[in-house]
């Protein structure tokens, strides 16, 4: 196995104990345990338990930002959409994503650890500042106006409406419309 394939393969491991456990749960030993290596072979890879929760988010992040372009491919693929055609579909892949992939347990863990490690604090921060942007760059090509500010609704609802879905009296399908009006009409 190459050291790529270990270092991702650690990432995977830390990646699912700290969606099934937590934070508290993610300590250099389960990890290396999970993994089939030395607790000294894990420290060689990744130092310790900040080091090694900062790759897992760099790695979650970029997971991110990939299933968005992948989706904006094919959105964009679909001919003859209009604009409120293409703002449904991105809204939906945004506030529907846990459906295929996205696991917002780890988006909470990231964050609620970000509160307290500065460096991660700046990964969370360029994080979104990215998506909000690639998020605005996708809409301008459709609409020309208030692209960031689309873009600025749309981050934070789809972070709150991920904790509060399941209490909400609207289902993500009635959500969908009510932002797709708010978005055509901007």
């Amino acid at each position: 196995m190459s050291k790529k394939d270990i270092k991702d393969h650690i990432l995977v491991e830390a990646m699912e104990i700290l969606k099934n456990e937590g934070s508290s749960g993610v300590t250099m030993r389960k990890v290396a345990s999970s993994c089939n290596i030395s607790l000294s072979n894990l420290q060689y890879h990744y130092t310790n338990k900040t080091i090694l929760l900062q790759a897992l988010s760099a790695k979650f992040f970029a997971h991110c930002s990939e299933n968005l372009l992948n989706e904006w491919e094919v959105i964009s693929a679909e001919k003859d959409l209009s604009t409120e055609q293409f703002i449904r579909k991105l809204v939906e892949f945004l506030i529907g994503d846990d459906e295929i992939g996205i696991d917002y347990y780890l988006y909470r863990e990231i964050w609620a650890l970000s509160l307290r490690d500065p460096e991660l604090s700046i990964a969370v921060k360029d994080f979104y500042s990215n998506y909000a942007r690639l998020i605005a760059e996708l809409i301008g090509q459709v609409k020309q106006s208030s692209t960031e500010e689309i873009a600025s609704l749309l981050v934070p609802f789809m972070e709150g409406y991920s904790i509060v879905r399941k209490a909400m009296p609207s289902d993500a399908k009635q959500m969908t419309e009510t932002l797709v009006r708010i978005i055509v009409a901007l």
